[in-house]
């Protein structure tokens, strides 16, 4: 019985010692993957998985026999491996954990723009960048897992240098925030989007790819040789000159500032000869002169003084017909040789005509005499009229929809297809139109 308990105890000391052998023996084969990061001349840890497998694979199995009442002979050996094994888990977390905010920081502190405007986040990143080259050069060098991991002071360095990195990360999101605080429109723009504007300051030209997310149809620019802005253009093609040239001076979001402004009193410009030609031209040679926008802003001014001085006169049935004509008129002049913006253009009127018609016959129907009565007061009027807030110019256009008035935006939007408009689409202007004058928003809940 003694020699049975003996033997059997030995027997599991064995084993022990057979799984620790083992253990030890596919770590001493075993290799961190570093490869070479892009163009960096550095490298990083690819593919940890399989490394992260086995540890924990035998960190559950040493811990298991830290346990067993016959580790005795091999305690000393197995603490030590048990040690071994939690520091290469640590390390390889924080490793980790530091690549993934070196890799994004590296491509945003290599530009010298960057550099320049955050002084103090360039200098920690690139203390923690020559640690990272040192240390990274020394896997590539000597990949074998234990032995890499036995670096003095290695958990420590990549600790301190993901601290380090995430204070650069806080420190370029506190950065990215005042920008987007100058020129508000950054808030359309994602971190790595607004990044690639700021490390090619230089080159204001590299603002056109980003522009369509900032403006609501701005496409593009045009940039003359002295890298002036004269012009801009919808995704149509569609061209609407400015008042007067933009030069991209100073920071980036200032003299987007000054894009936003002059796309306002071009279009508030715009607005205003277009009115001014409307009471001097043939409206089927007018309507094939001016933008999209113009045209569809401009007819719906005319089409707001026009509807009040019929109701003042008690001559709807007079207008209405009127406005039939008008839209046999733009229906003929579809049928003409056009170019697809003209053809773009004239359909959105078409559609806007067709509404407005409407509206003059359900008026007639319901006996509108004043200006004052509810069904007018319902509709969405546009007003052009003098007023100290216009963009340009001593005139503005007003919208006005029952007590509430609001200034025109002037925000270029291109020249693109209508929908009709419904009976449903006018509750929903009438809706939003009471929620904005009464500072609520407009989404639905």
């Amino acid at each position: 019985e003694t020699l049975t308990k003996v033997c059997e105890s030995a027997g599991k000391e064995y084993a022990i010692e057979a799984a620790m052998d083992k253990m030890e023996k596919e770590w001493a084969g075993q290799c961190f993957e570093i490869v070479e990061y892009r163009e960096t001349g550095t490298h990083v840890l690819k593919g940890s998985d399989d490394v992260q497998q086995l540890l924990d694979d035998n960190i559950v199995m040493t811990q298991a026999m830290s346990f067993s009442p016959f580790n005795k002979p091999h305690k000393e050996r197995l603490e030590k491996f048990g040690i071994k094994l939690n520091l290469m888990s640590e390390i390889i977390e924080q490793w980790l954990n530091c690549q993934r905010n070196w890799m994004y920081l590296e491509p945003i502190f290599s530009s010298d723009d960057i550099m320049k405007q955050l002084p103090a986040e360039g200098q920690k990143f690139r203390a923690c960048d020559r640690q990272w080259r040192k240390y990274l050069k020394q896997a590539f060098d000597n990949p074998t897992c234990l032995e890499f991991c036995d670096t003095p002071d290695l958990l420590g360095m990549f600790s301190q240098s993901y601290n380090v990195l995430e204070q650069v990360q806080k420190g370029l999101s506190d950065y990215l925030e005042t920008k987007r605080q100058s020129f508000a429109r950054f808030y359309f723009l994602s971190n790595e989007e607004l990044l690639e504007i700021l490390s090619q300051t230089k080159d204001p030209r590299a603002v056109q790819p980003h522009l369509r997310k900032c403006f609501e149809a701005i496409n593009k620019v045009d940039f003359e040789v002295d890298l002036a802005m004269t012009c801009m253009y919808s995704g149509e093609g569609e061209k609407v000159e400015w008042d007067s040239k933009v030069y991209p001076e100073g920071n980036v979001e200032f003299w987007l500032t000054d894009v936003e402004r002059m796309m306002r009193m071009s279009i508030n410009t715009q607005i205003q000869l277009s009115v001014k030609d409307y009471a001097e031209s043939d409206r089927k040679a007018w309507v094939l002169k001016w933008a999209g926008q113009i045209v569809l802003a401009c007819d719906q001014v005319y089409w707001t003084r026009e509807s009040e001085e019929a109701i003042a006169k008690n001559d709807l049935k007079g207008y209405y017909d009127m406005c039939h004509q008008q839209l046999l008129d733009v229906t003929t002049l579809v049928r003409t040789e056009l170019t697809n913006m003209q053809r773009v253009s004239l359909s959105a009127l078409v559609t806007l005509d067709v509404h407005g018609r409407d509206v003059i016959e359900r008026l007639q129907a319901s006996g509108v005499s004043q200006v004052s009565d509810f069904d007018w007061a319902a509709q969405l009027r546009y007003y052009w009229e003098a007023s100290d807030q216009a963009f340009s110019g001593e005139e503005c256009t007003f919208l006005n929809q029952i007590e509430n008035k609001f200034r025109y935006g002037c925000e270029y939007l291109g020249n693109s297809m209508r929908l009709v408009v419904t009976p449903l689409t006018d509750r929903i202007y009438l809706t939003l139109t009471g929620a904005l004058g009464m500072a609520l928003g407009g989404a639905p809940a």
